[in-house]
């Protein structure tokens, strides 16, 4: 009797811890999506390490990203093992990611593929397209097209459309469509679309990034994403960039700020300009990260020293940020109305258009979009290249005034004249859409 009691005792205990490491994992996630990603760490670290495998891979991604906690690819592999040992099959990828790319662990293709082929066999379909990557591409395996049709198979009848797409590279294709057939109807319309291509050459992420260009000029954004995703398997920095965009303001995809910085991420990490540019943003506003100016300026630091003016602007702002309040009190008018030196007049535009990006950002004050473009406006008036970019920029967002291309254009036409590269990029943008 005592050895049952014993055993019901232990097997209470049990019930008990792992109820409990199930509701710190749930806490966790709801901290999470409320953006509160110290809090979300603390209840993942806790689930964790009562071994809950929903809380470990969770974990491993806060220390991937450096949600919460210092960026630690090291600690985020030896998490996303934990669960991963667990049969947990995104953590599985995850650490297969791990591997193919060398973050926090050695290189190793042969891990890679062992661990995309557990969350595969378990019939994920994103395991399933990697491990069809890999047979197509020789990573890891020797190529084998007959393997990567039938893992592409796989994730295509699930409605995947990377593997979709994969499938038209594959010599001999066009006659297989059963396979690739989907319920949904837009699915099952593309993919026998492209079922019946007579494309059997390799599509380079360049090809594939001009292609997602196409569509997002046509406002076709969600064909735009999907040539976005093949691009971005193949490591194009401007295609994560320009994923992590569609993330931001929500084109093609359900805006998530959180996905956004992960494509962010990858690209600054490759050396594009501008995604740390936007990257030190994100940090800044606290966007899809919590606020941290020390890693704002770390990514604005290296846009700054590829020549990005506006990573440049947002350093001599983040160094003025404790000049918030005289900045603001500052009598600009006064200046402008009695003075002829044309030095002091920009002197006071600049000083405008600092009070203005204290708005736009709700540094030192609370964040007013409309109370921004005030000062922006002033400053733009005054010639103000920098000013006449946000202004610009604002008018083309529908931040704090309504969506204007028109305006838009106007601004940043003006900012672009004075050589704001910036804005010339914007403008280039604003023309197609007017």
């Amino acid at each position: 009797m005592k050895r049952f009691i014993t055993l019901l005792v232990a097997l209470f205990s049990l019930s008990v811890a792992t109820a409990q490491s199930e509701d710190y994992a749930q806490k966790g996630y709801e901290a999470y999506v409320a953006k509160n990603y110290s809090v979300a760490v603390a209840y993942w670290t806790i689930g964790a390490d009562q071994g809950n495998a929903y809380s470990q891979r969770n974990l491993g991604y806060c220390y991937e990203l450096g949600y919460g906690v210092t960026k630690d690819y090291t600690e985020a592999a030896k998490w996303y093992r934990k669960a991963a040992e667990q049969g947990h099959a995104q953590a599985q990828i995850d650490l297969g990611d791990c591997y193919r790319y060398g973050e926090g662990v050695t290189r190793d293709y042969d891990e890679a593929i062992m661990w995309y082929r557990k969350a595969a066999e378990q019939g994920n379909a994103k395991a399933q397209t990697r491990l069809g990557n890999c047979y197509y591409n020789g990573e890891g395996v020797a190529k084998d097209y007959a393997e990567a049709e039938m893992w592409w198979d796989k994730a295509a009848a699930q409605g995947n459309e990377t593997a979709i797409y994969n499938l038209t590279l594959l010599p001999n294709r066009k006659n297989k469509t059963a396979a690739v057939t989907t319920t949904t109807t837009a699915n099952t319309n593309t993919t026998t679309n492209k079922a019946t291509s007579n494309n059997t050459s390799t599509i380079s992420a360049a090809e594939a990034f001009k292609k997602a260009e196409n569509a997002y000029d046509s406002k076709n954004y969600t064909e735009a994403v999907k040539w976005l995703r093949i691009a971005v398997e193949q490591d194009h920095a401007e295609a994560q960039t320009a994923l992590g965009a569609c993330y931001y303001y929500g084109e093609g995809v359900t805006q998530d700020y959180n996905e956004a910085v992960k494509w962010f991420c990858k690209a600054a990490e490759q050396g594009n300009v501008d995604a740390q540019s936007i990257l030190g943003g994100c940090y800044y506003n606290g966007e899809g990260v919590e606020k941290d100016y020390a890693e704002a300026e770390k990514w604005w630091s290296k846009a700054a020293a590829q020549g990005n003016e506006t990573a440049k602007d947002n350093l001599k702002l983040l160094q003025s940020k404790n000049n918030t309040t005289t900045i603001a009190n500052t009598n600009t008018t006064t200046n402008k109305t009695t003075s002829n030196n044309t030095s002091t007049i920009q002197v006071d535009a600049k000083k405008l258009y600092l009070v203005g990006m204290h708005y736009f950002v709700g540094e030192g004050t609370t964040q007013d979009y409309t109370e921004a473009v005030k000062w922006f406006q002033e400053a733009a008036e005054q010639g103000l290249a920098d000013a006449q970019h946000m202004l610009g920029m604002c008018y083309m967002v529908g931040r704090g005034v309504t969506k204007d291309y028109t305006e838009a254009a106007k601004w940043l036409q003006k900012a672009a004249k004075q050589g704001h590269n910036e804005a010339q990029k914007l403008l280039n943008i604003v023309i197609r859409l007017e």
